[in-house]
């Protein structure tokens, strides 16, 4: 595959604000005994984890010098399935997330690799600890990733028994995160995969083969020309937001485990017999095996007046740099839907303007009822109305007006009351991008690409993941399709 045209790349910064700290269990001060032999790793060799690639500032070192045993006062008072939060330094966030399964008292980082929350508050289940912001899953004997979003591992620290008490063995200064033992390109291996989509889906595949050893080529076909990027904060930090802040990888990460992601290169057209991918430039690329993980794209209803200037749909990190920079000079903004999209921009609007604006949401139930229920919707519409939030309930959009310079001034819902608006935001749901798959005659089925368990498609060299994948559910023994980030994330694992 040639990269003939140069493609723009987002730069990433690390913007995980930690989680409010809580209280350790223990206000007994953390006994530290130095080492004065010569000091074993402080964290635990497991297969998940591998010593960092220096270049790399996402990789974490495990620490080799400068380490201390701490004692674990209360470890010995723990039941089995139960877990405490240790301080284990003088810093702030010195601390270590110790729990007992099996019989064996194990030690990891106390704070989730995602969003920095405290792992003490979450659940704990056999081995695994589950972040109690978004679920995210960690076994809490190697520190090793289990469940999506997080992309990383926490540190794992060896605790060892002497005279009836628990020691930990960690370095003075603490890591946040463990990366995954990841293989590298063998030119010997001649095995091609190419995986169309660089959103959620396709780069947990790409990072996924190369911690499983796969040392074949991967090369990653995106249509956008940023980065992979957390597409979740769109809308959660809309109105503030840099999306060039966002980046799930960096570049130097992508090259140093030889994935290539080629951006700005849209697919046009899948050849089967012969195993090629056209691109729209008139390239080709070859592949062994096929990942289409094309996500979605956002669905425009087809109302009078959606394509007047200042009527946004939000999809892309462009998408949001638009409407964050025409939200700063409105004054009547309007929200249409009451789903993830349209009740978080909603919040995030409110929250940054306190008040400075109006905001309108269009609705036509109460808002997030399709997923929780009447009752939890009432609450949020509650919150959205205590906040300054106008909401039109069982109200449906049926004009978009215009003044005499082809911008937006109003809307009109169904029962003719105009509502004021300079700003219009969409929040109407997605359609997947099905349409690939649908011309290389993959069988679809529930608006997706039929897959199987494993989420093989009907030709067996090419696969599916996320929004489009419609596989077989085993909990209810229907075909499900979920338009989700971390199912995303999971599916591309």
């Amino acid at each position: 595959f040639n990269q003939s045209k140069k493609v723009e790349e987002l730069p990433s910064e690390d913007t995980k604000d930690v989680a409010q700290e809580s209280q350790p269990v223990s206000q007994t001060p953390p006994v530290i005994v130095e080492k004065k032999e010569e000091a074993p790793a402080a964290i635990s060799p497991a297969k998940d984890t591998a010593p960092a690639v220096k270049e790399q500032k996402e990789e974490v070192a495990a620490p080799t010098a400068d380490i201390h045993d701490v004692e674990l006062t209360d470890a010995n008072k723990l039941e089995e399935g139960e877990m405490m939060e240790v301080k284990v330094g003088a810093g702030k966030q010195d601390k270590v997330l110790v729990a007992k399964f099996k019989g064996e008292v194990y030690a990891i980082g106390a704070y989730c690799s995602h969003f920095g929350a405290p792992l003490a508050k979450g659940v704990l289940f056999d081995d695994k600890v589950m972040c109690p912001y978004h679920a995210a899953g960690f076994s809490v004997k190697t520190g090793a990733l289990e469940f999506a979003p997080g992309r990383d591992g926490v540190p794992s620290y060896p605790v060892t028994q002497k005279d009836g008490k628990y020691f930990v063995t960690v370095p003075k200064k603490m890591e946040k995160k463990q990366i995954a033992k990841m293989a590298k390109r063998d030119p010997e291996n001649k095995t091609k995969m190419v995986i169309i989509g660089g959103g959620a889906a396709g780069l947990n595949c790409a990072e996924t083969l190369r911690q499983s050893d796969f040392t074949g080529e991967i090369v990653v076909l995106s249509e956008e020309k940023a980065l992979p990027y957390d597409r979740t904060l769109l809308s959660k930090q809309l109105a503030k937001g840099n999306a060039s802040k966002w980046s799930l990888r960096e570049s130097g990460f992508l090259d140093s485990y030889d994935i290539d992601y080629h951006l700005g290169y849209k697919a046009v057209g899948i050849d089967k017999a012969s195993q090629q991918v056209q691109l729209a430039d008139g390239s080709t690329v070859s592949y062994d095996k096929l990942l289409i993980a094309t996500g979605g794209r956002a669905f425009k209803p087809p109302t009078p007046g959606i394509d007047l200037d200042n009527v946004f749909l939000l999809r892309t990190s462009e998408d949001q740099a638009n409407i964050k920079k025409a939200a700063a000079n409105a004054k009547n903004i309007v929200v249409v839907g009451a789903g993830f999209i349209g009740s978080e921009t909603v919040a995030n609007l409110q929250k940054t303007y306190s008040g400075k604006k109006n905001v309108h949401m269009v609705c036509d139930a109460v808002p997030m009822e399709k997923y929780f229920g009447y009752d939890v919707g009432a609450m949020f519409l509650h919150e959205h109305d205590k906040n300054g939030a106008k909401v039109y309930v069982n109200h449906d959009l049926t004009k978009i007006k215009y003044d005499g310079e082809g911008k937006v001034n109003k809307v009109v819902l169904e029962s003719g009351y105009e509502i004021p608006a300079d700003l219009v935001i969409v929040g109407a749901g997605i359609a997947p991008n099905v349409e690939l798959a649908e011309s290389a005659g993959l069988t679809m089925e529930a608006r997706g690409v039929k897959t199987n368990p494993f989420l093989q498609t009907s030709d067996p060299n090419i696969f599916a993941a996320g929004d489009i994948a419609s596989f077989p559910n085993w909990h209810t023994g229907s075909t499900t399709r979920i338009e989700h980030w971390i199912a995303a994330q999971d599916q591309g694992s």
